[in-house]
């Protein structure tokens, strides 16, 4: 378990993270992790401080799920598989758990990926 801290020049923004890793039977494994931001700007901005979390579940080296919530009430559900070291196909769906219209929103997606 790590914990990086990132910042700019004047300390308006600061970013503390943890990621915590752990191996399961039959080589699964799990991946949490939590950060926090702060927002400190001289600007007329509306900016807060925000806290998020993530956990990751993967069944082997190739296929895995994931799941993302904020304090924003933004969440996120998706899937990974890598069919070799070249490609790979993602599925996912993103949305916001708040009753602000101006928050609600739904995205999905699905990525193909080719690296060589």
């Amino acid at each position: 378990m790590g914990f990086p801290y990132n910042t700019d020049d004047d300390f308006n923004h600061q970013m503390l993270s943890s990621k915590y890793f752990r191996a399961l039977d039959g080589g699964q494994y799990l991946v949490a992790g939590l950060s926090y931001h702060h927002h400190d700007d001289d600007y007329d901005y509306d900016y807060d401080n925000d806290l998020s979390g993530n956990l990751a579940f993967y069944f082997n080296d190739k296929t895995s799920i994931s799941t993302s919530y904020n304090d924003e009430d933004d969440y996120s559900i998706g899937a990974k598989h890598f069919f070799n070291q070249n490609y790979a196909l993602s599925v996912g769906y993103q949305s916001n758990a708040s009753d602000d219209t101006w928050s609600d929103y739904d995205i999905y997606s699905i990525n193909f990926s080719a690296q060589f």
